[in-house]
């Protein structure tokens, strides 16, 4: 008999195993890294959030870093929405000038705060007030940023808030940020981001914490 075929016949199953090198890889087909000759298990890699394994967009969700901030509402196409910017500006801003003509700026659901912070800058163009320093700001590409609502900002609040003034992305402090809705005569709303009590008010020459967004 042939020698190799009798080594072949012969020789136990798990010798013959041995000889083979093992593929390591991940054996999960939804990773990126993927590997369907993969012998032994090993890590696998995820795309981020509301991306594809090539960087690609392919779903807006919110909660995601895109469009220059991270996301914080999605419309029901699916392709519009909220995003905040990355970080706080770095101070505390006055919300306008006292002695303003208070007329306007009362926007107060999603889609307004574009207006009235354009409205405010009119009326008080000063440059370091809430208002003007959030429609100046610039990053990632983006200078379309304005001063929320208040709806805009009590929805940002929603969205990250974790409970005991604890927020698990944003990186929000445990204080007052301007919305850009007047309430009456000097006065503009403003929204706690710790806490039970989100809304409150105080007197545009109170100097607050300002959180940029823009729509996309």
């Amino acid at each position: 008999m042939n020698r190799l075929l009798y080594l072949l016949l012969f020789t136990p199953l798990f010798l013959l195993s041995s000889c083979v090198e093992d593929v390591q890889g991940c054996l999960d087909s939804q990773a990126c890294n993927f590997n369907s000759e993969s012998t032994v298990e090993t890590f696998c890699e995820y795309p981020d959030l509301g991306y594809d394994c090539d960087g690609v967009i392919n779903e807006y969700v919110v909660g995601m870093e895109a469009e220059g901030g991270i996301i914080f509402y999605v419309d029901e196409t699916g392709e519009h929405g909220l995003v905040t910017a990355i970080e706080d500006l770095p101070d505390y801003y006055k919300w306008a000038c006292f002695g303003m003509d208070t007329v306007g700026y009362d926007g107060y659901i999603i889609g307004t705060g574009l207006q009235n912070s354009i409205d405010i800058s009119i009326a008080c163009p000063e440059s370091q007030v809430a208002a003007c320093i959030a429609l100046a700001y610039e990053t990632e590409g983006y200078s379309d940023w304005y001063l929320p609502s208040l709806d805009e900002l009590l929805l940002m609040r929603s969205t990250f808030y974790i409970g005991g003034g604890l927020f698990d992305i944003g990186g929000f402090k445990n204080h007052f940020y301007w919305s850009s809705t007047i309430n009456y005569n000097h006065y503009a709303w403003n929204v706690y981001f710790g806490g039970l009590n989100a809304t409150s008010y105080s007197n545009v020459d109170t100097h607050l914490l300002v959180r940029p967004i823009r729509s996309f």
